[in-house]
């Protein structure tokens, strides 16, 4: 063991100087030694790249590799091919883990797939955020059971938990795995987002089981104000560019029939997200009605109206995303302002 690398962690760095010391003391402090990891410098211009080498310089556990491109994606593709390690862990550069993180799954079961609780820290306040998990040990059953939550087989009544397996950061994925099936990160000037997503869509498909520590070893940090309203309206519409891909994933894992529906539920939930994200977008109200109304005559999301079901949904949200279904924009906007405001 002693000469094996156990884990490596996966870091993409686009200006981060704030944040790379929180981050990479948060490895240099684990409690088992056996990791390496690769930092990506994608593009910054700002100290990063000189913060990096630094650390590197301290510590050969620690590899500091650039690209040209600004894509989280990109940075996260050239790593892997890099690493050497039993399982990949990504982690975001201004986020942190806990120093017992790799301490806390048993690595030497060789479970495919280990992932844990997480702590969300906003304006220095931290909750935790707790996964709808009852076991610690998750057979193929359970690992299917995930994937088609991803899919869009939503068990809660609030349509936003659709992204709450989403996620890579601060789960181990067994690297032999990644590799043997050439699971890659879609570059996000193709897709606009979701990249995690898709990457456990596929990935799931080959996992046989799984492990669950209902410790929380990952810290999310939230930085108010950044993306969302740097976003350009015209971007919203690489959604449908995301869902072509999930549908032929389906095809390939031959579940398309029995899966449409799913995909259909995460097709109207993510209409829901880009309904809030556009209302709080920099646009003349006219701008962002007739983007909508746009948006919901796409033929993806016609062909997909008669297959969306949202019964199990809490009661203001079915009535919500009925509106959206029946392509009522002006009623739909109207409530998600109303609900924006008074949350």
């Amino acid at each position: 063991m002693q000469n094996e690398v156990l884990v490596s962690f996966i870091i993409p760095c686009l200006n981060g100087e704030k944040f790379i010391s929180m981050c990479l003391d948060s490895i240099i402090s684990q409690t088992v030694p056996y990791w390496e990891v690769f930092v990506v410098d994608n593009g910054s211009d700002d100290n990063s790249i000189q913060i990096l080498q630094e650390y590197a310089k301290k510590d050969d556990r620690i590899h500091v590799l650039s690209s040209k491109i600004k894509c989280q994606s990109t940075a996260r593709n050239i790593a892997i091919e890099q690493a050497n390690g039993k399982y990949l862990c990504f982690i975001d550069i201004d986020d942190f883990i806990t120093n017992d993180l790799i301490e806390s799954y048993p690595t030497n079961e060789q479970f495919d797939f280990y992932f844990s609780n997480w702590n969300k820290i906003k304006g220095g306040k931290q909750s935790k955020r707790i996964f709808p998990v009852s076991k610690k040990v998750l057979k193929r059953n359970d690992i299917v059971d995930i994937q088609r939550w991803i899919f869009g087989d939503v068990k809660s009544k609030n349509p936003f938990d659709l992204d709450t397996f989403s996620s890579n950061c601060g789960k181990f994925y067994k690297t032999s795995i990644v590799k043997k099936h050439s699971i890659e990160f879609v570059p996000m000037a193709k897709i606009g987002g979701s990249e995690d997503a898709i990457f456990n869509m596929q990935f799931l498909e080959y996992a046989q089981n799984g492990y669950f520590s209902e410790k929380c070893l990952y810290n999310y940090v939230s930085h108010t104000g950044s993306y969302t309203h740097k976003r350009k309206i015209e971007t919203l519409n690489l959604y449908f560019e995301q869902h072509k891909i999930q549908e032929n994933i389906l095809r390939e894992f031959d579940k398309l029939n029995e899966w449409s529906k799913h995909l259909s539920n995460r097709l109207l939930i993510v209409s829901l997200s880009i309904f809030i994200v556009v209302s709080r977008l920099k646009y003349s109200h006219k701008t962002k009605i007739c983007f909508l109304k746009n948006f919901l005559e796409n033929e993806i999301f016609s062909k997909n109206a008669n297959n969306m079901n949202v019964n199990q949904f809490g009661l203001p949200y079915r009535i919500l995303l009925k509106l959206i279904m029946k392509k009522k924009v002006r009623l739909a906007f109207l409530f998600v302002k109303i609900a924006d405001l008074i949350i």
